[in-house]
């Protein structure tokens, strides 16, 4: 018995963007007395097991907590209203996207689940400023596969569609996880 059991599991929506994205937009209105950057901050709470050989599992998880999911701001993307002006487009699509995955080898199964915390941020282009949250949206999505009969089997699956909150609290973490940058 050979182990080439290779796996991915990932989100299932599936948008323009092509299977396993999440991708929505928020519209920012500007006020052209404040000029300054946009940008998100994605925050995960994962948890995630797989086994490599039987009995032996692998565990991957932010202990209940949100981790920030890679880099600051996310994926290194901010939208300068400077190189709008003039005109700013108003109001100004500011879109996000990601798509969260796990592909490993396993033995019998894996199991993922993600919570997202997404905050978009503004920090005006005064020198010392500190960035201010506008809104957060809350997303998410879980699933299991498992090894049966030579086949991988999706055995449940899930999502939380975004969820837009009026949010004005800094986005915080203790620590980073550092995944396959989705």
């Amino acid at each position: 018995m050979g182990f080439n059991r290779m796996i991915v599991i990932y989100l299932g929506l599936g948008t323009e963007l092509g299977p396993g994205n999440m991708s929505f937009d928020l519209y920012a209105h500007d006020n052209t007395n404040y000029m300054g950057a946009l940008f998100y901050v994605n925050l995960i709470n994962r948890s995630q097991s797989h086994d490599v050989t039987v009995p032996n599992s692998v565990s991957d998880t932010t202990g209940g907590n949100y981790w920030l999911d890679n880099v600051y701001p996310y994926r290194n993307k901010k939208w300068d209203m400077s190189v709008f002006h003039p005109p700013i487009p108003n109001p100004l699509d500011i879109n996000f996207n990601d798509g969260p995955y796990f592909s490993g080898y396993c033995y019998s199964y894996v199991q993922m689940t993600d919570a997202f915390k997404t905050y978009l941020c503004f920090q005006p282009e005064l020198s010392n400023s500190i960035p201010i949250t506008i809104g957060s949206v809350d997303w998410g999505w879980n699933g299991k596969a498992q090894w049966q009969n030579n086949w991988w089997y999706l055995t449940s699956q899930g999502t939380s569609p975004p969820s837009l909150y009026v949010d004005d609290s800094f986005p915080t973490w203790s620590s980073v996880d550092r995944n396959s940058g989705n």
